[in-house]
């Protein structure tokens, strides 16, 4: 009977979803085109618009976009209510609003395949109002996480075929809609309290073994919490009239939400502790797809977080990497003044500082000390404040001198959850003091569960359990949002966010910073525990043998900027001639750039590394240029002429050796 009840508790759920849009209107005169897509957001057509509609298939492959475009009139008939776009053109796409970027939306193929990621609706800007006529326009691409992840898509060709799913005009019934995720946050609460014992029981098995029996009827902690909720969610939604219309329903909706309320208010919660969420979007500079495609990404999800932050007072966002913002800044200026400006209301938390989430085995140390003066002198100079997190969740290791380079960057916390993963020995620590070959110490945070995450209950009990710090430390701390061009958290998200603040059975909750987390765990500094060693990270190996020619044109580009310094330095201090600092930065930091850790570990796809070629092409040529210049100047001081050698050292001690130098007309 209980598991039966569960079925029909479900299906009331996704009657109640079927119901939330109303009035929809199809928008079916639609236009397409194919382009070519060479560089950041600069497009050459392969054809003249032609007819499209919802059901129509078409194919994205690499270095290819797809453009669609309608003009259409919101109803007359919203009159009173919000008007809303559903639109699933398939793959990644940007929309734009009467020529401004509103939105990212995003589809997938597989229906098995990240499918709850699915984002379809588009909140329209605030000055569209029904009967206005307006242009829409989605610059749609490959779903590259999708193509690149699923076999039968890696299998099969090189290119995906997508179906035109939706485009429509509606308006969402916020009474039932409010009362779908009040119903949905409590059913899904209820698999985070269910009981092994109670699983094998609703489904009629036995379990014969004695000794297997007590072991689970150990674990029977969640049943009344579970019991609990079980008579709380299905006795609201035996309140629901769904059989005779959406008239109906709305006349049922206010007893059975005041029915679920009280009986939830009813359960006694003593809530453990406190998880503080922080809404992210972990974007890979370059990884199973090139740069020019990792602007489009930020784009798109700060379309999504910007348009979210609009209705949702509470969430705060956390964003790294200098040179993501940058894009953003060239490419997107609109987005980036809002950016800014939610920067400064301290709802878009610069995390990270260093110019992009580099690895940190492969690069020299200094290189490792630019990145966060690059990445915190941008920080300071567009937003007037850097972070104070060394934000890398993604990296395949950290080197054992990065505490030191933290502290003395101005830095004092640092998070990661990529240890998680590790294939043999479990990191053993979640709040930690980590510290340096030279006694630097500085607190630490291993998220215990993937960055990508969700804000529901399953996820607020886990990332809770799995903590290990607790009883030193009540708080901890969990990301959520989908990442590389999934858009960042979801409104879904964020509706049960408001919802499990204060939830039975779980630890009370907030959307928060990660600064505010670890502002609260310096007070248990004395009492955690001490990690005096390297990071390292073991289900990647090979990171320091793939692409090992990348490898060396980053080392050979690192000692040639040196080279290329001193020099410099020396022509300044000692003939007055100008230091290039601004040639300098802008070089150093296409090097920095090449050092993300989907690069230079040698982990992305071929043409990510075929792009790094000619970065490194230049970084040769415009260094060089600069050696030569400031050597030039330096020869010429010291009277060195024409038919004559100046061999410089530029290692801090004599060296004596063989130097090689190519004579013009030594052979005639």
């Amino acid at each position: 009977m209980h598991y039966t009840s569960r079925i029909i508790l479900d299906n009331k759920l996704q009657m109640l979803a079927g119901m939330i849009y109303q009035d929809i209107h199809p928008i079916e005169a639609w236009e397409t085109r194919e382009c070519l897509y060479p560089e950041p957001l600069r497009f050459e057509p392969l054809e003249d618009w032609r007819p499209i509609g919802p059901g129509d298939h078409w194919n994205a492959s690499y270095d290819h976009t797809r453009f669609f475009r309608a003009r259409a009139r919101i109803p007359e008939s919203f009159a009173g209510k919000r008007a809303l776009l559903l639109l699933n053109v398939g793959g990644e796409a940007q929309v734009r609003v009467n020529g401004a970027i509103v939105s990212g939306v995003v589809s997938y193929l597989d229906g098995s395949f990240l499918a709850e990621r699915l984002r379809t609706r588009v909140y329209l800007p605030d000055g569209c109002r029904p009967g206005d006529e307006i242009e829409i326009e989605a610059e749609a691409c490959l779903n590259f996480l999708e193509f690149s992840y699923t076999t039968t898509m890696r299998a099969a060709r090189p290119f995906a075929e997508y179906t035109f799913k939706q485009a429509c005009f509606a308006w969402a019934d916020e009474e039932i809609e409010k009362y779908y995720f009040d119903l949905l946050t409590a059913v899904e609460a209820l698999d985070t309290f269910e009981n092994p014992l109670d699983t094998f029981q609703n489904s009629n098995a036995r379990v014969l073994d004695p000794t297997v029996r007590r072991v689970m009827e150990t674990l029977n902690g969640g049943s009344f919490m579970h019991k609990k909720l079980f008579a709380a969610a299905m006795d609201s939604a035996s309140l629901l009239d769904l059989e005779f219309g959406h008239e109906r329903l709305k006349a049922s909706i206010p007893v059975a939400s005041r029915a679920l309320h009280e009986a939830l208010d009813a359960i006694p919660h003593m809530p453990e502790g406190m998880v503080k969420f922080v809404g992210q979007s972990h974007i890979d500079t370059a990884w199973l797809w090139p740069l020019k495609e990792s602007v489009r990404k930020c784009g798109k999800t700060f379309s999504n977080v910007l348009s979210l932050m609009e209705r949702y007072p509470d969430f705060t966002f956390a964003f790294s990497q200098p040179q993501l913002f940058s894009y953003l800044e060239e490419y997107y200026p609109d987005l980036f003044r809002q950016v800014q400006r939610r920067v400064a209301e301290g709802r878009v938390e610069l995390v990270g500082n260093a110019w992009v989430e580099m690895d940190t085995n492969v690069p020299s140390g200094e290189a490792l000390v630019r990145q966060l003066l690059y990445g915190r002198a941008y920080y300071l100079e567009k937003f007037g404040r850097a972070s104070r997190v060394f934000w890398m969740p993604d990296v395949f290791g950290y080197s054992w001198a990065l505490p030191q380079i933290m502290k003395r960057s101005g830095i004092d916390y640092f998070f990661t959850s990529k240890l998680v993963n590790n294939d043999t020995n479990n990191f053993p620590h979640s709040l930690f003091m980590w510290q340096g070959v030279d006694g630097t110490r500085i607190l630490s945070y291993l998220q215990r569960l993937g960055y990508n995450g969700e804000y529901d209950a399953k996820t607020l009990a886990e990332i809770w359990s799995l903590y290990d710090q607790k009883d030193v430390c009540d708080t901890a701390l969990m990301t959520i949002g989908y990442g590389d061009g999934g858009g960042g958290p979801s409104y879904q998200m964020l509706e049960k966010a408001q919802r499990l603040k204060d939830f039975p059975g779980l630890p009370k909750s907030e959307f928060s910073t990660s600064v505010s987390f670890f502002e609260e765990a310096e007070k248990a500094e004395k009492e955690l525990p001490v990690w005096n060693d390297e990071m390292y990270y073991e289900f990647h190996r090979g990171t320091y043998t793939s692409q090992a020619h990348t490898k060396k044109n980053n080392r050979k580009g690192e000692l040639l900027l040196r080279r290329a310094e001193i020099a410099c330095s020396m022509a300044s201090a000692l003939c007055g001639r100008a230091y290039p600092a601004g040639a300098f930065a802008d070089i150093w930091k296409k090097l920095l750039t090449n050092q993300f850790h989907d690069i230079l570990p040698g982990s992305s796809i071929h043409q990510v590394y075929e792009d790094c070629e000619a970065i490194y092409a230049e970084v040769f040529e415009r260094a060089g240029a600069l050696l030569d210049g400031a050597l030039g100047t330096l020869n010429a001081a010291l009277g060195v002429g024409p038919d004559q050698i100046a061999v410089w050292n530029f290692l801090g001690w004599p060296v004596t050796g063989t130097a090689r130098a190519c004579l013009a007309g030594a052979w005639q």
